[in-house]
């Protein structure tokens, strides 16, 4: 457990009893959540109605996090992580095209999972899981939480498209995985997409589910992210080439590095998706950044 969250798990009781933190939100949140757990209808039926029970799952847990964000980012120990949350809200005004490139669904992925603070790289979730044991969650909510402190964005190579169904290789990895994602994208293969997937829970769906709407690299190829990964020293099959993937793709250089590459690299976009290019340590390659070259 790192500092921040070891701080909170001490104060949290006290900040409850004093109601500066309300449970009144998260308790509903929760409820509604095992609710819709019990009352879930089955898998068959949600995939014909067009709905994904496994990405339900998750946005409904994502929504429980975010609710304590917005509770206990006003203590002490959470105050950096306000103060950062409020500035890049100001800043990007996440909605969708054309009125921002980052999206919902990305900055509450990215403020929430991935916005890490000191050498332990604390986030909101991570606070988030040390105190898990007050607010008494069903077991797969836990094992919920738990894959969504892991998760990170990957970039991933089109191979097979039905539907919302997807087939995708990751680069470096390679990696193949079958992955619903259900903003409306209609993918071809070939295309290299930048996305959030979860995995499945056991008992459930056989595939992993896109969390954020897909930026679909425009005009590159997986060649040309090869080269990127290349100049920061991630090469396919070298011994400890996963744990540097994650970390880069996870944190990045910054906490700022992947949201400003979406940001300035924006191109345009399509139905379920956004078109971005260029690479986020070239400046010079992202068509909205001053020092953009043509």
């Amino acid at each position: 457990m790192g500092k921040m969250a070891t701080r909170l798990s001490r104060i949290f009781d006290n900040a409850v009893r004093a109601k500066v933190v309300s449970l009144e939100a998260m308790t509903k949140a929760k409820q509604q959540a095992a609710q819709n757990l019990e009352t879930m209808p089955s898998v068959e039926k949600l995939i014909a109605d067009g709905s994904d029970p496994l990405h339900a799952l998750y946005a409904n847990t994502l929504n429980l996090i975010s609710l304590f964000g917005e509770e206990v980012t006003t203590l002490p120990p959470l105050h950096q992580i306000h103060d950062f949350m409020s500035k890049w809200l100001d800043i990007y005004q996440p909605s969708s095209p054309p009125m921002s490139p980052i999206t919902n669904s990305y900055f509450t992925c990215w403020t929430m999972l991935d916005g890490a603070f000191g050498i332990e790289k604390e986030t909101v979730c991570t606070c988030f899981l040390a105190v898990l044991d007050r607010l008494q969650l069903e077991p797969i909510q836990v094992e919920l939480v738990k894959n969504l402190n892991q998760s990170r964005m990957g970039l991933y190579e089109v191979m097979q498209c039905k539907g919302q169904l997807f087939e995708l290789r990751e680069l470096i990895t390679g990696k193949l995985l079958t992955a619903n994602i259900c903003s409306g994208y209609q993918g071809r293969p070939g295309h290299i997409i930048f996305v959030r997937l979860v995995p499945p829970l056991a008992n459930t769906v056989a595939y992993s589910v896109g969390l954020t709407t897909p930026y679909r690299m425009y005009r590159q190829t997986s060649e040309d992210w090869l080269g990127y990964f290349e100049r920061h020293e991630i090469h396919p099959g070298t011994v400890g080439v996963e744990a540097r993937l994650h970390r880069h793709m996870k944190y990045g250089k910054t906490r700022t590095y992947w949201s400003e590459y979406i940001f300035y690299g924006y191109v345009n976009y399509d139905p379920g998706v956004v078109l971005i290019t260029g690479f986020p340590d070239q400046t010079q390659t992202q068509p909205q950044h001053d020092r953009y070259q043509q």
